[in-house]
């Protein structure tokens, strides 16, 4: 994602004009990048994040 704008609300709608010109209305995506944890995971569903605790 390329910011021209130093004004977050103005970024996003420009990436969002730029992102709906690239994949079109509905999005589709047949990626999408969630990023990559310190130990190598990606989308862990861990405890803290479903907020469940064992007994």
């Amino acid at each position: 994602m390329q910011i021209e704008s130093a004004d977050l609300e103005v970024a996003a709608a420009q990436y969002s004009v730029a992102l709906l010109d690239t994949v079109g209305s509905p999005p589709v995506l047949d990626l999408v990048d969630l990023g990559l944890g310190p130990d190598g995971h990606t989308v862990a569903a861990t405890k803290e994040l479903l907020g469940r605790r064992d007994s």
